[in-house]
């Protein structure tokens, strides 16, 4: 059994206070489970029974404005409507904060508070650059009609005109570690 250190004990918080999360495995359960700030390590305490699991990456929802990938867009979380992302507000130039969608049904465009990649659709690829930022969980068909799951980052996107060259994809979720900016508000 291995024991922190004072130099592990300062890892271990610094992780915490950059955004990570205190997690401490109890013999019973045998599953890890977040401390709040009421319960901590201190020197001697065993380094097998602590852990931080670090904050999830923010996905940075404006790539969607050059892909021009099928977007959901809500204001409450609720409601989802499906169009394509055109343009973000940023709060710091005095506005309130809002994502903007030109609406397939109308062709108007909107401003909504929540936006994600179209979810569980099966879309077309041109066998080009990857259409999403890193961080999300998909399945991809390839020319040669093979389909694989994984990690957006885990595939060779890009166009080779080869029977390996991915040519629809579909998103299934986030991966781990990612987050949207404000999923805490939904």
């Amino acid at each position: 059994m291995s024991k922190f250190t004072a130099a592990e004990l300062e890892e271990h918080f610094h992780g915490v206070a950059n955004g990570g999360i205190a997690q401490y495995l109890p013999d019973y359960t045998g599953v890890w489970e977040s401390m709040g700030e009421a319960m901590t390590p201190s020197y001697g305490s065993d380094t097998d029974r602590w852990r931080v699991k670090p904050a999830n990456k923010i996905i940075d929802i404006s790539h969607f404005i050059e892909s021009g990938i099928d977007c959901e867009f809500s204001n409450n979380g609720g409601t989802w409507g499906v169009g394509t992302l055109v343009a973000m507000v940023d709060p710091s130039k005095g506005y309130p904060e809002r994502i903007y969608m030109k609406d397939y049904v109308d062709r108007h465009t909107r401003p909504y508070r929540y936006c994600r990649p179209r979810m569980n659709h099966k879309m077309f690829h041109d066998s080009g650059e990857c259409p999403l930022p890193e961080g999300f969980r998909v399945k991809v068909w390839f020319r040669e009609g093979n389909a694989c799951i994984g990690d957006c980052e885990d595939f060779r996107w890009g166009y080779g005109n080869l029977m390996t060259d991915i040519i629809g994809y579909e998103i299934l979720g986030l991966a781990d570690g990612y987050s949207y900016e404000r999923e805490s508000e939904l």
